[in-house]
């Protein structure tokens, strides 16, 4: 049988189909094909059920639905999983917890327990949810890891001391869920990097009501260059790092369908395999980074729908529709949809004044009293288009623009970064099942 720590003990039972060995046991769920299949066998009796709710089987589960499993666990991951499997409501209660992530505040020296990541029930003590885990990036000591990019439930990290300084940039990629990491091969550049991102399938795919773990996940890590000159370019100069690239980063060319301005140093997205950043010229420049010609990737644009729409514009995809939230310099609230790629055609959902909401408190009573913008969009609600997170000042505000209700979701704490909570909103959720570091062939 098999402890809580993973170890065998000398216990064995009956050879019958009730009395497995626990290691038997444990093969045999973690070959079922979704978690759906595996919560239906803690039926059978409550040696099972016992079984598959310990942290044990859920590493080993996860382990075995990723091929190459090089990423070291921790004691932090067992607690966690412990908690989500020991769960009645295990689906639903993962599902809850989806909220996304505004951005990334360090505390300084070597810890990293400074990200804010706002979850419903940790919104106010944000501290359960760190990246403590995180070790130091080999024997290189970085003051400060910074999360550059999310996708899913991945965080993309960046070793920072001086954000313009190359030609070396050191990056490795995280699931704040599972407590993993994996470090990449330090990229040397000949220019800054302009733009840092990460784009990765969903773990799982949904067939009818069930769901299936999906086969072919990949993840891709994508740095854009800034161009040598302040000038308007056809072409952007790239480095990507995936699993088709053997280890070793890519250097590619972006061929842009028109000439844009230099990529916008954090504002992406992604629709399926395309991946999407914006440029200052009033655009969207979108590309598929596993796929290119000869290290050139062909690249196609979408123009945002109208020129007022600021740089910290924050961008939503539910059902792969796209959504534009922005806070204009009049104090009016915006949200677009996107109704047609092909033509750039846009249609305007919501158009609310400073005067159109309702406050659910003193402290929002005296914000729109005293102030034109009640704040500046930096996220979706992962499950709502209709809900929009503002920051204004050290406070996070949950805005519900169908209802105009809006009320104060959490104040951050004294010390925060707030340049980079506006500038730098990353959309991190936490899916069914965890997402397995990808398998980059390190």
């Amino acid at each position: 049988m098999i402890n809580d720590e993973g170890v065998e003990s000398k216990h064995k039972k009956p050879d019958d189909i009730n009395g497995l060995v626990d290691e038997m046991v444990v093969e045999i769920l973690c070959r079922l094909p979704c978690h759906k299949s595996v919560v239906i066998c803690k039926a059978v009796c409550k040696h099972w059920a016992a079984l598959v709710s310990r942290p044990f089987f859920i590493r080993r589960f996860v382990a075995y639905k990723n091929i190459k499993n090089y990423a070291p666990y921790t004691s932090e991951y067992d607690e966690l999983t412990m908690k989500m499997t020991s769960d009645k409501r295990f689906g639903r209660v993962v599902r809850k917890m989806d909220m996304p992530i505004f951005g990334h505040d360090t505390s300084g020296g070597n810890t990293y327990d400074g990200l804010m990541i706002c979850f419903n029930d940790l919104i106010h003590n944000p501290k359960n949810v760190s990246v403590s885990y995180l070790p130091r990036l080999s024997n290189r000591l970085p003051k400060t890891l910074t999360v550059v990019g999310a996708c899913n439930d991945l965080l993309l990290h960046r070793k920072y001391e001086d954000w313009y300084s190359f030609p070396r940039l050191d990056l490795c990629i995280s699931n704040a869920q599972t407590k993993q990491w994996v470090e990449l091969p330090p990229l040397h550049l000949q220019h800054t990097a302009a733009h840092i991102g990460l784009i990765c399938d969903p773990y799982y795919s949904n067939h009818t009501t069930d769901l299936t773990l999906n086969d072919a996940y990949m993840a891709c890590v994508i740095v854009i260059l800034r161009p040598s000159k302040v000038t308007i370019v056809t072409e952007f100069f790239a480095h990507i790092f995936s699993p088709n690239t053997g280890g070793m980063w890519r250097n590619v060319v972006l061929s842009l369908p028109l000439s844009c301005e230099q990529a916008h140093y954090s504002s992406y997205f992604c629709i399926g395999r395309k991946y999407y950043f914006r440029c200052y010229k009033n655009c969207l420049i979108g590309f598929d980074p596993f796929v290119d010609d000869n290290g050139v990737i062909k690249c196609d644009s979408l123009h945002l729908p109208s020129p007022s729409v600021c740089p910290i514009a924050t961008f939503g995809v539910f059902h792969k529709q796209l959504y534009i939230c922005e806070a204009t310099r009049k104090g009016e609230c915006r949200m677009w949809a996107l109704e047609d790629f092909e033509t750039s055609c846009w249609s305007l959902r919501y158009s609310i004044t400073s005067d159109d909401w309702i406050p659910r408190d003193s402290y929002l009573v005296r914000l729109i009293k005293d102030d034109v913008r009640i704040g500046k969009p930096i996220g979706f609600h992962p499950a709502n288009p209709d809900v929009v997170y503002m920051l204004s000042r050290h406070k996070i505000i949950l805005c519900n623009l169908r209802t105009r209700d809006m009320e104060v979701a959490c104040e951050l704490p004294e010390g925060s970064h707030v340049f980079f909570l506006e500038a730098c909103p990353y959309q991190f959720t936490l899916p069914i099942w965890p997402s397995p570091l990808p398998t980059l062939g390190i």
